[in-house]
């Protein structure tokens, strides 16, 4: 009960909490942990349950690896980018801070995408205008709080702050290049090996 206070109050007041928080060093992670759950089902629900009016996912190609690299393991390649820049710009945070505070930064978003679900449920195609200023809202005050919490965190200024959110998202698009240069290299040596078993195979 306590940790679902500290959130609210947290949506309520991000810059003061935020600062609260660091002040007492209390970076509970059984409360972020559960809003990454619920990012990651929430995400599912919206790819999965969407009313047919608003959906344009395919459900028969649904994979729940893909959800799952998109949310979860994107928030700690986010984590991890954002310390590591930060740490170069001298900032203050720890890897547990940024992890906590920057979970709670995701309550508004996944707020109104289990919202968004329930409406398309009941609103006319017409109405569908609403479900995208809601998730518009949502992703505005997640990125709002996003900002306050590295700027507390990392004792920033604004300018600063949002200097190491670009040079953030610049780090994980590298990374996720390197990946992908990586992956295609092991599918290319498998590959390799293949063809080779197969000839040998062939010449027996």
């Amino acid at each position: 009960m306590e940790y679902l206070k500290t959130v609210l109050r947290v949506l309520n007041h991000p810059t003061d909490e935020y600062e609260e928080l660091k002040y007492k060093k209390k970076w509970p992670l059984t409360p972020s942990l559960v809003i990454l759950f619920f990012w990651f089902v929430g995400t599912i629900f919206e790819q999965q349950l969407y009313d047919f009016k608003f959906n344009y996912n395919n459900k028969l190609e649904f994979n729940v690896l893909y959800v799952f690299a998109i949310t979860v393991v994107l928030f700690l390649i986010w984590t991890a980018i954002n310390w590591a820049v930060t740490t170069l710009l001298d900032g203050n945070g720890r890897l547990r801070e940024i992890f906590v505070a920057c979970s709670y930064a995701l309550v508004p978003y996944v707020f109104v995408i289990f919202l968004g679900v329930l409406l398309s449920q009941v609103l006319i195609i017409e109405e569908g205008i609403f479900l995208t200023i809601l998730k518009t809202v949502g992703i505005l005050y997640s990125g709002f709080m996003l900002v306050s919490a590295l700027r507390v965190i990392h004792d920033y200024g604004i300018a600063k702050t949002i200097i190491s959110v670009f040079l953030t998202v610049f780090g994980i698009v590298f990374v996720l290049f390197l990946l992908v240069l990586f992956f295609g290299l092991i599918q290319q040596v498998i590959l390799f090996f293949q063809t080779i078993y197969v000839e040998l195979m062939l010449r027996r």
